[in-house]
Order: C-alpha cells, then structure tokens, then sequence
C-alpha cells in the first residue's frame, strides 16, 4: 500500500516524503480505530449478553455524570431503578401498557 522511501549512499534522504508517508499512516490508523470502535464493538457487546437473561435493561437516561435512571425488565415486572456510585436505589414498580 505505502512505499516507503529507499535510501541509497548517493541518494539525500528526503525528510519531506518520510513525512508525508508518516501523516498518511497515522490517518490510516485513526480511520481503522474508528470503524473499529463503531461498528465492531458495539456487535462485541452484543455477543456477551445472555439471550435467556431474565433481565432486561430497557431504557436509561443519564442525569449527572455518575448519576442515572434505568427502566429494567426483571421477569414479567418493569422497575424504574436510580443508580450511582454508592447505591442502587428502586424507586418504583411500573405498569405494563396494554
């Protein structure tokens, strides 16, 4: 893909080529970490959750940095449950629509 520069003794060393290789490669790297970070850890992620789990996180709203609700399925019953650093509060059971 890249060629890099061949030196030879009666060749001068081209600083301006090395860099231009050095931006591209770095360009390269920063895009293929990207589409990894996007497309394939998410999959990951998905492949470590157990399908037959009796427990479902459905939604999540941050409030603060270390602070959030979550609406989680556990069984046949939702739950609204407060989380932060210290604790896991429940704070109250919710009803199926229907």
């Amino acid at each position: 893909m890249f060629i890099l520069a061949q030196v030879s003794p009666e060749a001068p060393l081209s600083f301006g080529m090395l860099f231009v290789q050095m931006v591209a490669v770095t360009i390269f790297i920063v895009a293929l970490a990207i589409v990894a970070i996007r497309y394939v850890a998410p999959r990951l992620n998905g492949l470590r959750r157990n399908k037959d789990s009796k427990i479902q996180v459905l939604d999540f709203q941050a409030l603060d940095a270390r602070k959030a609700i979550y609406i989680v399925r556990i069984e046949d019953k939702r739950v609204a449950v407060g989380v932060t650093d210290q604790q896991v509060t429940k704070i109250c059971d919710l009803e199926d629509k229907t």
